[in-house]
């Protein structure tokens, strides 16, 4: 903003509203769901393990011809035994889950020897030592179906080791089956029950009273910080402060008191301070909006030059609340691209680009004027030829 040099001093005001603070306790937005209903499958866990049967003695295919043993405790499908060989298990019961998904089993890594994994009547896993295996297939499992598991364990000498294990949807790793999801052929896994629930999500959001301001406005009672830029003439003053411009607040036609750092500033009036930065000049200052007891109030930020001769620039001008932070950005109109960035004491950040549009150089405006803080230069390698 440009304020010419008139015999007698001129000025400049921007005017802005000012509100009350709104004492409306209804709703600013509000917001229309919409409820698509879907089953949810509810069911309480309380596996105990599988049932187990151990042979003993000479293996015949996958279970051997000697003594069974059934074992009337279920048991989790686990083996970790020294040299007891040969013999043969087999688990059988319900398998149970909480999650509807793909899931991947196995017997473990260290699997010693060989094992089968049946669910509901298919194989999805064969392995045998060390962990390879010659079927891993991937099933999907629904939330509280019931699914009949059978596991079948060779170990055809010496120590041997196998647990049953599962990758969920999504997870990263194989884990031990929970017991809380496997039951044994003597125990009833339970029956879920089916509630339907709502997936609730917003449909519609309207904006009502109260809740925008469609143009700056102020609000009484509320403080606020005022900050811009400031110089008098074209050329750089060898002067330490700018003397021959002020600026005044103004509310319904009053001039209003002004504060800097705690300090009240005399006759209501503000002068730039700091230092002068490469011909510009710094106001920083405080006020507070009375409280008028009307409806709307006129705020009148009034810039005025005293000098006759030389025309008084205004860049930057900012209004914000006291206990805030603002930040600033100036784009290029034509390239879209940052030109400059204003911190949050309304000092600048120059962004300079090559014409490929790489970056070359930040400059920053301090106290002791534009320092270049980062310079960048890139360039291709030129090929050697021999002469």
């Amino acid at each position: 903003l440009k304020i010419p040099a008139v015999s007698g001093g001129s000025s400049y005001s921007f005017y802005s509203n000012i509100l009350p603070d709104d004492p409306v306790m209804t709703p600013d937005i509000q917001i229309n769901t919409n409820g698509v209903p879907f089953t949810d499958t509810v069911f309480t866990q309380a596996g105990t393990g599988l049932t187990r049967t151990h042979y003993d003695g000479q293996l015949s295919g996958w279970i051997n011809t000697g003594t069974q043993t059934p074992l009337p405790v279920p048991q989790m499908p686990f083996i970790n035994e020294g040299d007891t060989g040969p013999f043969s298990c087999k688990w059988e019961g319900v398998l149970q889950t909480e999650l509807t998904g793909k899931y991947s089993f196995n017997l473990g890594d260290m699997l010693d020897d060989n094992g089968k994994i049946y669910i509901d009547g298919q194989l999805v896993y064969s392995g045998w030592l060390g962990g390879n295996n010659d079927v891993n297939n991937i099933i999907i499992l629904k939330k509280g179906e019931k699914y009949p598991i059978k596991i079948l364990y060779n170990q055809q000498g010496g120590p041997g080791y196998m647990q049953l294990r599962w990758k969920r949807e999504g997870a990263e790793d194989f884990e031990p089956v929970p017991t809380l999801n496997l039951y044994p052929l003597s125990q009833t896994a339970p029956t879920p029950s089916y509630t339907t629930s709502y997936c609730i999500r917003p449909d519609i959001i309207q904006s009502v009273a109260h809740n925008l301001i469609d143009s700056f406005s102020l609000m009484s009672g509320k403080r606020y910080l005022l900050s811009a830029w400031v110089r008098e003439g074209r050329t750089n003053c060898s002067c330490d402060d700018y003397v021959n411009n002020s600026v005044q607040v103004i509310v319904n036609g009053t001039a209003i008191s002004l504060q800097d750092n705690g300090k009240i500033l005399t006759n209501a009036e503000a002068k730039p301070t700091g230092n002068i930065i490469e011909g510009w000049q710094r106001y920083e200052f405080d006020f507070t909006i009375p409280v008028t007891g009307q409806d709307i109030s006129t705020l009148e930020i009034k810039v005025n030059n005293q000098s006759a001769s030389k025309a008084l620039y205004v860049d930057d001008l900012r209004i914000l609340p006291y206990n805030s932070n603002l930040k600033s950005f100036v784009y290029d109109p034509v390239t879209l691209r940052l030109s400059a960035e204003l911190d949050e004491n309304n000092y600048a950040s120059f962004y300079e680009y090559d014409n490929d549009g790489t970056l070359v150089r930040v400059k920053k405006e301090t106290i002791k004027g534009i320092k270049t803080i980062q310079e960048t230069r890139t360039g291709l390698q030129k090929k050697l030829f021999e002469f």
